[in-house]
């Protein structure tokens, strides 16, 4: 079973400017998504795309210690 992690700081951020529970967005990795890497200065980074409750979404994070450590979570941008 895959373990989550992240920081609660940046949870309560992203859910008072954002509305989004990083709790709630795991459903991303248990449902079909697309990933990509994304190189950051410090560390890699991978970048989940799909669908969670009807909402198309991104999730950024990393593996760190066999944990999936999610950075941010948000909706999309329409493009």
């Amino acid at each position: 079973m895959t373990e989550f992690e992240w920081d609660e700081k940046k949870n309560r951020s992203t859910i008072e400017n954002h509305g989004i529970d990083f709790k709630n967005r795991r459903g991303i990795f248990y449902q079909k998504h697309a990933l990509r890497k994304s190189f950051h200065m410090l560390e890699n980074r991978w970048l989940a795309t799909g669908m969670v409750k009807g909402l198309k979404m991104i999730a950024v994070f990393i593996l760190r210690k066999g944990n999936v450590r999610i950075i941010s979570a948000r909706k999309t941008r329409k493009s």
